[in-house]
């Protein structure tokens, strides 16, 4: 049951959940990683493709944003986008044609941000990149210095980034062991280049999961990309090859919130989640089986999303797990290992963190309660919300509007699974 006063998004809203299991299905939302894959290679393909099962979120707006500013015409359709690909003779943006500089308001999304700088490079327009958030805090320097030396120029703030030249063809390398969205990125760019280039990757490679993630999507939509020990050899396309029509599966990391509550008592199902993705997160399943047994040790480096509703189950199992590799987290939408630490804390439960690592000893018989500041991360929002089925007492959630980012059907599919209060409240 669910009450509300005001609207559901706002500045500052608020969610208060009494205690309750949670109890019914909830179908998966569509997969941002893979939407934001498929929507830039149709921007640069041959003819349009009508994307079907697309779930809009605040991240996947900026990249429709991105690809309407770089010429594609995106139609939409309920549920479903059009995408008609970029004139490569004539680029338009969205209020007409570009000769002086475009201006691209994308948001605290890190995806588009990294996938579109070097898309940028290939018609070479001066462009500002409009950040939010923590987005131009975000570290970027190795990217940066590699679509640098291929010719690309940078101006940085904290809150823009401005870009203009065009991107060579080449020998590139980039560190395995920083971001797999550069790789990523630069995977979906070089194709689009006049001449062969090379991707080599120093040292292993981190989230590689995402990068097989971005092989598949090339791979549908015709790229001719050679994988070797550590290398890539990107043969030139001039544009990509639509497939005419494609699903977005649905996402792991959304579904692990539901899954998460189910291995914490509640009888609640997830539909619409493929056991054969390529998505990483959906190594949910067994980390949890690991965590319930007890006295694990979860490598959080191939799937850093996972950590937050993770820590949440092991703060409600007897038991300690200790999260390694999670350094990275702290670049996140927020200090995920701080703001992780602190909701665990402030709901009665136990853990403590370092540079990399969070450790959280489980109190099987329930947390407290009490009030969780999200510091506008979405994954933070969530989990507090899969916390509060084991709370004993009332959970008030703070700047609940940030699941917009991500998933903004949260909170109604959230009340649709309790019988529980909760309130909303701006």
């Amino acid at each position: 049951m669910i009450s509300q006063t005001g609207c559901e998004r706002g500045l500052n809203m608020r969610v208060t959940i009494e205690p309750g299991k949670l109890s019914g299905r909830v179908r998966a939302v569509s997969s941002k990683s893979q939407a934001h894959r498929v929507l830039f290679c149709a921007a640069f393909s041959d003819h349009e493709t009508l994307i079907n099962d697309l779930i809009r979120s605040d991240d996947i707006d900026a990249t429709l944003r991105a690809v309407a500013a770089l010429g594609a015409q995106v139609k939409e359709e309920p549920e479903r986008i059009r995408i008609v690909p970029v004139n490569r003779e004539k680029v338009f943006c969205s209020t007409g044609c570009v000769t002086d500089g475009r201006i691209i308001d994308i948001g605290e999304s890190g995806t588009t941000m990294r996938f579109l700088l070097p898309l940028l490079g290939t018609d070479g327009i001066a462009t500002e990149l409009k950040c939010h958030g923590r987005l131009g805090k975000r570290p970027m320097g190795e990217l940066l210095s590699e679509l640098s030396a291929k010719g690309m120029e940078f101006d940085q703030t904290d809150c823009s980034l401005r870009t203009r030249n065009r991107l060579l063809p080449g020998a590139y390398k980039l560190p395995g062991n920083v971001s797999s969205q550069y790789i990523s990125a630069l995977l979906t760019a070089l194709p689009l280049l006049n001449g062969e280039s090379t991707l080599e990757i120093m040292g292993d490679l981190s989230s590689a999961g995402y990068v097989d993630m971005t092989m598949d999507v090339l791979r549908t939509f015709g790229a001719d990309i050679v994988p070797g020990d550590h290398m890539y050899v990107i043969k030139p396309a001039g544009a990509y090859h639509s497939p005419g029509e494609i699903r977005i599966e649905g996402d792991w990391s959304a579904g692990a919130y539901w899954i998460a509550a189910q291995s914490l008592g509640s009888d609640v199902t997830v539909e619409g989640l493929s056991d054969t993705s390529y998505q990483p997160d959906r190594a949910v399943k067994m980390l949890l089986i690991r965590i319930m047994a007890g006295d694990a040790e979860i490598d959080i480096d191939a799937c850093p999303d996972l950590m937050p509703v993770l820590a949440v189950t092991a703060a409600g199992v007897s038991g300690q797990t200790r999260f390694v590799n999670a350094a990275r987290l702290r670049e996140k939408e927020s200090d995920r290992i701080d703001t992780t630490e602190k909701m665990i804390k402030s709901l009665g439960g136990l853990c403590e963190a370092d540079e990399d690592s969070l450790v959280v000893t489980g109190k099987p018989e329930g947390l407290s309660g009490g009030t969780v500041e999200t510091f506008g991360d979405h994954r933070i929002a969530m989990s507090a919300a899969v916390a509060s089925t084991i709370c004993r007492k009332t959970v008030t959630i703070n700047g609940a509007d940030a699941v917009t980012k991500s998933y903004p059907g949260f909170w109604k599919d959230f009340s649709k699974c309790t019988t529980q209060s909760v309130t909303i409240t701006d």
